[in-house]
């Protein structure tokens, strides 16, 4: 049983050993990250950014958010 275990062990080195790239298709990965990309740069992306600074620049508006 100890074998066992021990050949668990090892397969489990080996699945964590790989890469997470490893495992996608290149064609896939570029979509990917075009689509991260392009999302990032996106109105919406673009609009909560803008928003989360003004929030940031608003030392009255943080301390109603601490508060609550």
């Amino acid at each position: 049983m100890a074998l066992h275990v021990g050949r668990e062990a090892a397969v489990d080195n080996e699945n964590t050993s790989k890469s997470f790239s490893d495992e996608i298709p290149v064609a896939m990965m570029e979509a990917t990250m075009n689509l991260t990309t392009h999302l990032r740069q996106s109105e919406s992306f673009l609009r909560v950014k803008a928003a989360q600074e003004k929030l940031n620049a608003d030392v009255a508006a943080l301390r109603l958010v601490k508060d609550l």
